[in-house]
């Protein structure tokens, strides 16, 4: 992302933004480009605007006057078919980038009737700003290359139970994660099976040869049948240390060889997962948890904006 794009929808204050009124918003939203551009998709021509007093700016016609193809300005956009006012989705997506659960923002909104929003609107919206935030994940995932001190790691973020009794079912939610103490940046896959193939494989993709690797003394990583055990990473270009956790957490030789910042990761992502256990969002309730530790808390309502902005026509 530019940053000199960025900056744009960083030019107006987030505490003048909760006073602009309905009007002054969608004013707002359309000068940073979240609204329809105007552009006939047929003829790509510039469409004209039929100016109708009776409706609001969201909703003016546009019409193509070579082949008379019409939109408003909602058309393509998240806010196509939107009911809710302009002023409660704007509260909708503060909340949702600061990392709350439909439950909580759904608690928070209900006692103001100026932004009061249904549940399933709030699941609707969630499910929209999830699937963005996923796109933009995905997209520059492939690119990401570690390098310098990496913690590597994996761990259940959920089991499904069965029956009112708790019984654990066969279902077992995985993930890998690895994090680069260089960057702080994280990146996370869900996985079916902790294979050693699986495992090395995604380190391979982004971590640079070189470069120093630590984790437990799980199998995936070491041949612990030998003594002392052997990395199966380091065949592979990589420095390897490993922290056994069944005696400690931090090596008594160095306090610099543990895996506690990627421990502190999954405890991040278990909360998100505790009240909210999906079947068919994880990866991308995974990929908004993923932007929410690459993004300061203070930037992530105006990057939700880019986002919206620039994956607006992918959803």
């Amino acid at each position: 992302m530019e940053s000199s794009l960025f900056q744009n929808f960083k030019q107006v204050n987030l505490e003048d933004v909760f006073t602009y009124s309905e009007e002054d918003l969608v004013k707002y939203y359309d000068r940073i480009g979240l609204f329809f551009n105007g552009v006939c998709e047929i003829c790509s021509i510039f469409m004209n605007q039929q100016i109708d007093r009776s409706k609001s700016y969201s909703e003016q016609k546009l019409y193509c006057s070579k082949c008379k193809f019409v939109a408003n300005k909602r058309y393509n956009t998240i806010f196509f078919g939107m009911k809710i006012s302009f002023i409660t989705f704007n509260t909708f997506l503060y909340y949702f980038s600061q990392g709350f659960t439909d439950k909580e923002i759904e608690l928070i909104m209900k006692p103001f009737s100026n932004t009061k929003m249904s549940y399933c609107s709030i699941r609707q919206y969630s499910k929209l700003c999830r699937d963005i935030c996923h796109i933009y994940v995905q997209s520059i995932l492939q690119d990401i290359k570690f390098e310098g001190t990496v913690e590597v790691d994996e761990a259940c973020i959920y089991k499904l139970r069965k029956g009112r009794n708790g019984r654990i079912a066969k279902i077992v939610y995985w993930v890998f994660g690895l994090k680069s103490r260089l960057t702080k940046q994280v990146i996370i896959y869900p996985v079916l099976y902790r294979k050693r193939e699986i495992l090395i494989n995604i380190v391979k993709k982004h971590v640079k040869p070189g470069s120093l690797i630590l984790s437990d003394r799980f199998s995936a990583y070491w041949n612990n049948r030998t003594s002392p055990p052997t990395s199966h990473l380091i065949p592979h270009g990589y420095l390897h240390l490993g922290i056994n956790h069944s005696i400690h957490f931090v090596s008594d030789i160095n306090n610099q060889i543990h895996t506690n910042t990627i421990e502190r990761v999954w405890r991040s992502l278990k909360g998100k997962f505790k009240n909210f256990k999906p079947k068919k969002q994880i990866q991308q309730t995974i990929s908004q948890f993923i932007m929410e530790t690459w993004i300061p808390k203070e930037d992530r309502y105006y990057f939700m904006l880019y986002l919206i902005y620039e994956f607006n026509c992918a959803i």
